[in-house]
């Protein structure tokens, strides 16, 4: 494979890398979950827990949440 076709690939690869991120970023962006977490202030993350966080199916939730956010959070820093 010539340069400039390595090249041309790596930049298509990269495209759709950059529109899955992008497609991930836009859908935890219009979660309302997401909005309020951005929004609270330490103490109101700490009610938010204690009265939300009651069995494992929220809890498992929160932790997916919290999952993607951070990892839209990696990608954009450690690309």
């Amino acid at each position: 494979m010539s340069s400039r076709a390595a090249a041309r690939a790596a930049a298509i690869a990269q495209a759709a890398a950059d529109a899955e991120s992008e497609a991930i970023r836009s859908s935890v962006k219009a979660d309302a979950f997401v909005a309020q977490f951005v929004a609270m202030t330490p103490a109101q993350l700490a009610a938010y827990v204690d009265a939300n966080l009651t069995d494992l199916a929220a809890a498992k939730l929160m932790i997916k949440r919290l999952a993607l956010m951070l990892l839209l959070m990696a990608q954009r820093e450690y690309r």
